[in-house]
């Protein structure tokens, strides 16, 4: 099985994050494996390299966020590290295993994972979707310091 995305991530999206994550040397394979991992339908064929830079836990903590911010879906009946397991291998070609231990991300990818998610909101005009984080340091009721003085 694989993910379903929303509405809002578009192919542009997944394409931007492919070439995010391979330059960094995160995963490795084709970018039709890695878009087809977001189809919502069963695909044997998507096959994908974890280069394992950051371990196994830091692969599950990116698609956690992805679901955290409801841009991707897990289907009905399936679970996030059953769906990687089933699309990920390691740089020596064994499939990856033991996802579901909870291991927790490294700290020094979540700035990076926090990159990824950002990616995955851009609009098409270059701004971002509705942000929590960003609604509410600014409010546009506020207008403190800003009168207009007649000379």
């Amino acid at each position: 099985m694989t993910f379903k995305r929303k509405s809002v991530v578009l192919e542009g999206h997944l394409s931007l994050l492919f070439d995010k994550l391979t330059k960094a040397g995160w995963i490795g394979g084709e970018e039709a494996n890695f878009r087809a991992l977001f189809s919502g339908r069963l695909d044997d064929d998507c096959l994908l390299t974890w280069t394992g830079e950051y371990g196994k836990g830091t692969l599950v903590e990116l698609f956690k966020q992805m679901v955290a911010t409801t841009l991707v879906v897990v289907p009905d009946g399936f679970t996030l590290p059953a769906i990687l397991e089933g699309h990920f291998q390691d740089t020596k070609g064994n499939w990856l295993t033991g996802l579901d231990k909870g291991n927790a991300a490294h700290a020094k990818a979540m700035p990076f994972i926090r990159e990824c998610m950002k990616l995955l909101k851009i609009t098409p005009n270059g701004g971002y979707q509705e942000d929590e984080d960003f609604q509410s340091q600014y409010d546009p009721f506020d207008h403190q310091d800003m009168k207009l003085h007649k000379r």
